[in-house]
């Protein structure tokens, strides 16, 4: 949570996670893709297909248009 509001404009790499199992609801999956909602904070993250996170925000739409972006590069 403190990731995803001190390194806003910051792209950073991430390790694996364990996929939500516990903390998070799935709000929206694609192509291995999933966009989840901490259950806690209420804030967002998108983990690729071997759960590794690409983005945290408090911004719903800013981690979908990741998504939407990670889509457009997949297709690629």
């Amino acid at each position: 949570m403190l990731q995803a509001i001190a390194f806003r404009d910051m792209e950073i790499h991430y390790s694996s996670t364990m996929g939500g199992k516990v903390w998070w609801k799935t709000v929206e999956e694609k192509q291995g893709f999933k966009l989840q909602q901490n259950i806690v904070s209420h804030h967002y993250r998108l983990l690729n297909a071997q759960d590794q996170r690409i983005l945290s925000s408090f911004d719903k739409e800013e981690v979908r248009a990741a998504l939407q972006d990670e889509l457009r590069g997949a297709d690629d």
